[in-house]
């Protein structure tokens, strides 16, 4: 299977038909680029109670998972290092 098998199967899934119908990289970089910036135009910085949660829910979520890593590990140790 050759390059041009290869490119014929890509677009005919695209349901494309040419090669001209194929977004260049510097156009899809562009329209990243626009989203980018629209992104950063909708958010704010938090204030502080918001950051405050956020770090509070991170906190219990890694304490959560060492939590459990550590009732695993402690398990796989009592059953003989399984």
């Amino acid at each position: 299977m050759g390059f041009k098998d290869l490119l014929e199967k890509a677009q005919s899934v695209a349901g494309k038909k040419d090669e001209s119908e194929f977004e260049s990289p510097y156009t899809y970089q562009a329209g990243f680029m626009a989203n980018s910036k629209r992104v950063l135009r909708l958010t704010k910085k938090p204030n502080k109670e918001e950051f405050l949660l956020v770090a509070k829910i991170t906190a219990i979520g890694i304490l959560l998972i060492g939590v459990i890593g550590y009732v695993i590990k402690s398990i796989s140790t009592a059953l003989g290092g399984l």
